[in-house]
């Protein structure tokens, strides 16, 4: 087990869901389930969200296309070997499932991931530039589940907050305000 996420006290830096301790697992390499070439590496570790139906920790991961996908600690911990499928999973209260279970969630991200991965693009451009410039752009690859890739293409809006007209605006909680979705492509990983 990596943590009891119920249990441990969790730290993240500050304003972000990214842990302050990462459990010596940036930098892991996983072999992808669905496609032997294609080769996972953890990049950061996020805290649990508490909404979900599955807690634990998240696992972001990036392949060597640049793509991004999350991983939840259950499934991770299986991955990793630190657990067998069928083993008893003590945060969960619940058996380890094998890959092929109706449980199993394996690489997955939904809005909140998409957001995290966002949030921690903009970050890296402030590192270069704390005031953002206009026009400022990112692209997301994502992995959203087992059979789909797709590219996101973001501009910025504005640095400020868009009620006061103050900036920068660093929160990640007006994310969606400063930066808007130009266009969205689905790929097929292997023709990338």
């Amino acid at each position: 087990m990596l943590v009891n996420p119920y249990a441990d006290q969790l730290s993240v830096f500050a304003g972000t869901r990214i842990l302050t301790t990462d459990f010596g697992l940036v930098g892991t390499d996983i072999i992808d389930q669905a496609n032997e070439r294609r080769v996972w590496t953890v990049t950061s570790v996020y805290a649990p969200i508490p909404e979900r139906c599955l807690g634990g920790v998240r696992v972001k991961l990036v392949d060597q296309k640049g793509f991004v996908t999350f991983c939840n600690q259950r499934d991770f911990e299986v991955m990793l070997g630190m657990a067998k499928p069928g083993d008893f999973c003590r945060w969960t209260g619940r058996e380890y499932p094998h890959p092929h279970d109706d449980a199993w969630i394996g690489f997955c991200v939904d809005k909140i991931d998409i957001q995290d991965d966002l949030y921690e693009r903009e970050l890296a451009l402030r590192a270069e530039n704390p005031i953002l410039p206009s026009p400022s752009d990112i692209v997301q690859r994502i992995h959203p589940n087992m059979t789909r890739d797709y590219e996101e293409f973001w501009t910025l809006r504005g640095d400020y907050d868009f009620e006061t007209g103050i900036g920068p605006d660093t929160r990640i909680e007006t994310l969606y305000e400063r930066w808007s979705r130009v266009s969205r492509d689905w790929f097929d990983w292997m023709k990338v």
